[in-house]
């Protein structure tokens, strides 16, 4: 994966006497890790995440309502905390698959542990 460098334009104002905005380009000699595309396998992992959510939630709350009254009188909704608890759960495996970007120091540790 190749990184690139960053660079940001950053506009100044002149505080004193609010003259017109002048621009100043700064370079920045970091380098910025490049995003990592997410392979076909932990695509289909996340989207069989997701189906599985959906019809175990589905099952969960068909459950609550049905089986367990809610439809005649109030029953705690229990099953909220199931599925609050899994939709965090479901949110870190998306930023996971689709938000990871490369680690420099990840691959300094693999060199020298195979060395």
């Amino acid at each position: 994966m190749s990184a690139k460098k960053k660079s940001w334009t950053i506009k100044v104002k002149d505080v004193v006497n609010f003259k017109k905005p002048t621009y100043i380009c700064v370079q920045i000699n970091t380098i910025m890790p490049a995003k990592i595309i997410p392979s076909s396998k932990n695509k289909s992992r996340f989207t069989m995440h997701v189906v599985l959510f959906i019809l175990a939630n589905a099952g969960l709350w068909s459950y609550w309502y049905f089986i367990q009254g809610a439809n005649h009188q109030w029953v705690y909704p229990w099953g909220i905390w199931i599925t609050a608890a899994w939709a965090l759960s479901l949110i870190g495996h998306w930023c996971a698959v689709y938000t990871s970007y490369e680690d420099q120091g990840n691959n300094d540790y693999e060199k020298q542990k195979n060395a």
